[in-house]
């Protein structure tokens, strides 16, 4: 399974303490066979290139014509 809808603040977040509200991850928690890890498909090292490349690369077109991107 790769997303859980509601996995939002569950994952990369100290959660000892607090009860985990999402009652279809408690169910999937108690399966033996269900593991459980947070929705990290999008950290590769070329999605992540991509990401720097084009938010460097628009901002140098925002500088150059920035009325182009106001609405």
């Amino acid at each position: 399974m790769d997303v859980l809808e509601g996995e939002e603040g569950v994952f990369y977040v100290d959660c000892r303490d607090t009860p985990i509200e999402s009652q279809p991850l408690m169910r999937l928690q108690r399966l033996p066979n269900v593991l459980i890890s947070p929705h990290t498909a999008y950290y590769t090292d070329h999605a992540l290139r991509d990401t720097v490349e084009n938010t460097l690369i628009n901002c140098l077109r925002f500088e150059k014509e920035p009325a182009l991107w106001v609405g």
